[in-house]
């Protein structure tokens, strides 16, 4: 249950205005807040992920694109929800596009073994 207060008390933090706009201000200040972002989102987000990705290290792999997403789309975003909500459902996409890439290849080497 602590652990519960202690995300929720953080996720609040990270989906002010004030921390957006630091996030969004380039520089040493932006670098902090992304790294305070990544620190506050990590384990949930690994947690989520190994959901539907057992491997701890493909896992990983998804969180690292979920993080590089988020760099490259951060200025897009609008606000219209909380930025961890944004995050998730980046994430939720990465985690389909993983899977997704993972039936892919499945079908192309079935495909290739059928007669």
């Amino acid at each position: 249950m602590k652990k519960d207060k202690k995300k929720e008390g953080a996720f609040q933090e990270v989906n002010t205005p004030e921390f957006l706009a630091a996030l969004l201000s380039g520089g040493r200040v932006s670098n902090r807040s992304f790294r305070k972002l990544v620190e506050v989102t990590h384990g949930p987000l690994l947690h989520y992920i190994r959901r539907f990705v057992f491997s701890m290290d493909e896992a990983q792999e998804v969180l690292q694109e979920v993080y590089l997403g988020i760099h490259k789309s951060l200025p897009k975003f609008q606000g219209k929800s909380k930025l961890t909500t944004w995050i998730y459902g980046l994430t939720h996409n990465k985690v389909c596009d993983r899977l997704g890439d993972r039936s892919w290849q499945h079908e192309e080497y079935t495909e290739f073994k059928t007669p």
